[in-house]
């Protein structure tokens, strides 16, 4: 859940680190971003059929956090400014955190009604979206 909270606010602030840390302009940092999106996109369905079809969600969830922090690590850790546009490691830094999104989403969203009784699973989800609405109502106060 937390994670959304974090990969919404990201992705609203890449666009203008990828101006001033990794000298992209407006245009190729928003189609830099597009690639997250992308990766989500082709990856959701066919890793929900694996998810599905091998079970072991936990392992799945702890195999998004990891590329989560994969992709965090190659963003922080790339060296800035560099020259060609071309598929550099920023770029794979952002199609990992599309993968980890994928995660996320195939495998903690459909693990609510496992895990709290039919009763209130309308509840769970509830308090999730409000957690949620709550961390991304105030990540910006607390980056400034």
């Amino acid at each position: 859940m937390f994670a959304v909270a974090l990969y919404v606010p990201f992705l609203d602030g890449a666009s203008r680190l990828y101006e001033v840390r990794f000298c992209f302009t407006q245009v190729t940092s928003g189609r830099a971003l597009v690639i997250t999106y992308l990766v989500a996109a082709l990856f959701s369905a066919p890793l929900g059929l694996l998810i599905d079809r091998v079970g072991y969600k936990r392992y799945f969830i702890m195999i998004g956090m990891a590329i989560f922090t994969t992709a965090q690590l190659i963003i922080l850790f790339y060296p800035q400014c560099s020259d060609n546009f071309e598929l550099n490691g920023s770029i794979i830094g952002l199609a990992f955190v599309g993968l980890g999104y994928c995660f996320y989403g195939n495998c903690i969203l459909p693990s609510v009604p496992l895990v709290v009784k039919k009763k209130v699973t309308g509840t769970a989800f509830g308090i999730m979206q409000m957690i949620e609405s709550i961390a991304l109502a105030f990540f910006p106060l607390i980056n400034g």
